[in-house]
């Protein structure tokens, strides 16, 4: 702790410099960290778990690329992972649709009776 017993933002003698840091983080805070993607940039479609996973993929680059901010592909995968989740629930809906509509037909069936 440099021959003191205090750490830097409880030591008396560095209040000035926390001063300056912390204008100094003020003025970065300031500058916008978001970057969108441009105005024309085509709309994906999200119709098959093949999609999902090119748009994860596009993501991924652009973010590497510094050409979309991380807090705008986190916004991205909140809104995949709904996608998914959406997608599992309709899927298991139409499971039980068909499982209800073979019960209902099997409980018409006259016992004994095949076809």
């Amino acid at each position: 702790m440099n021959g003191s017993k205090f750490c830097f933002f409880h030591d008396p003698a560095k209040a000035e410099e926390r001063k300056r840091a912390g204008q100094k983080g003020g003025k970065r805070s300031r500058i916008p960290s978001t970057k969108v993607l441009p105005e024309d940039t085509p709309d994906v479609q999200l119709g098959t778990v093949r999609d999902v996973e090119g748009l994860i993929s596009m993501t991924i680059s652009q973010v590497r690329r510094g050409d979309l901010a991380p807090n705008v592909s986190n916004a991205i995968t909140q809104l995949l992972n709904s996608w998914i989740k959406i997608r599992e629930i309709g899927e298991i809906e139409d499971r039980m649709r068909r499982l209800e509509d073979t019960v209902d037909k099997d409980s018409r069936q006259p016992y004994g009776r095949v076809g």
